[in-house]
């Protein structure tokens, strides 16, 4: 009898679990889309800034030009996070104000 009534309930609970779908679909595309303008808005920035790096090196004069070089490495890194935070941001804010202002 004890294993009947098992048997009934797992299958119940299976049945509702194959209902419910799988949770984590939503929370998967969620972050896909994220992912996508994140990287989008990302290179955006990152091309500003190596532009604006440039141009302060081209336009820069000798002692600007070897202070550059020496601090090349440190240039990388700040621009790369720079990109990367400013476009997470960006994009946490256009995800957000969507649902804010019902787009």
């Amino acid at each position: 009898m004890n294993s009947n009534l098992l048997l009934a309930v797992k299958a119940k609970v299976f049945s509702f679990m194959l209902a419910a779908g799988n949770p984590f679909d939503g929370a998967g595309n969620l972050a896909s889309d994220f992912q996508g303008n994140f990287v989008k808005v990302s290179m955006i920035i990152l091309a500003a800034g190596a532009v604006v790096v440039w141009l302060f090196y081209g336009l820069g004069g000798q002692e600007m030009k070897s202070k550059m070089k020496s601090k090349l490495f440190s240039i990388i890194v700040a621009v790369v996070g720079t990109a990367a935070i400013v476009g997470g941001i960006v994009t946490w804010l256009f995800d957000t104000s969507r649902g804010w202002f019902g787009g």
